[in-house]
């Protein structure tokens, strides 16, 4: 708080009185007033990918609250937003089908590899994110799945080449029944503002699917 406090009030003298104030305790002028613009630029690009993360959720819900909407585009919609928003390669949903997973949308595929990925085993276990998922039963990440020595999906990731991935849970009364997972071909964590963000996107596309299947829309 006491941070935020200082920020604030910073924001309100001119780079001339910061370089006074820190001259008169003692401090490096110009050092102090790099410190203060890096901070504001800082301030200012979280607050801007805030204001993105927040237009973005309102425009999906508008999307699934509307009486008759096209599903395949709004969930093509819901996971190109999720990457550009979370600064992923490669985004997917995917529902359980006959034990195995079935991709209902995608961002980023390589060519051909949706239909090996439908050949997986949507199995409960350490060895893949919906795996543990099934057994977590909350969002999951594995910050670099070469690192992990749990995870056994090495010939997909070989084909994709995601390294971070984070899977949220498509949750239908408290049972995870498919995944939203956004992945990273380098290692980067993803922050929470951002796991929070795919969390009300994987709520929204379960939302828009249940609506579909409401009206005898089957996906």
């Amino acid at each position: 708080m006491a941070i935020n406090l200082v920020s604030l009030v910073m924001q309100f003298l001119t780079p001339d009185m910061v370089g006074r104030v820190a001259t008169t305790l003692g401090f490096d002028r110009n050092k102090v007033q790099s410190a203060i613009a890096i901070d504001n630029v800082r301030l200012l690009d979280e607050l801007r990918q805030s204001l993105e993360q927040q237009t973005a959720t309102a425009d999906m819900l508008k999307l699934i609250s509307r009486s008759t909407f096209d599903l395949k585009s709004v969930l093509n919609t819901l996971v190109e937003s999720a990457a550009r928003l979370c600064a992923a390669d490669i985004t997917t949903i995917a529902r359980q089908k006959d034990g195995h997973y079935h991709v209902v949308a995608a961002y980023g595929f390589p060519p051909g590899f949706r239909d090996y990925y439908e050949t997986m085993p949507m199995d409960q276990g350490r060895g893949s994110v919906f795996g543990r998922i099934l057994v977590e039963r909350k969002p999951v990440q594995i910050v670099d799945v070469l690192a992990d020595p749990e995870y056994a999906m090495h010939e997909l990731q070989k084909r994709a080449g995601f390294r971070t991935v984070l899977g949220v849970p498509l949750l239908r009364d408290g049972v995870p029944i498919g995944v939203l997972s956004v992945n990273r071909t380098t290692v980067r964590p993803f922050t929470d503002k951002q796991i929070e963000l795919v969390t009300a996107f994987a709520a929204g596309s379960l939302r828009s699917q249940a609506s579909t299947n409401r009206s005898s829309s089957p996906i």
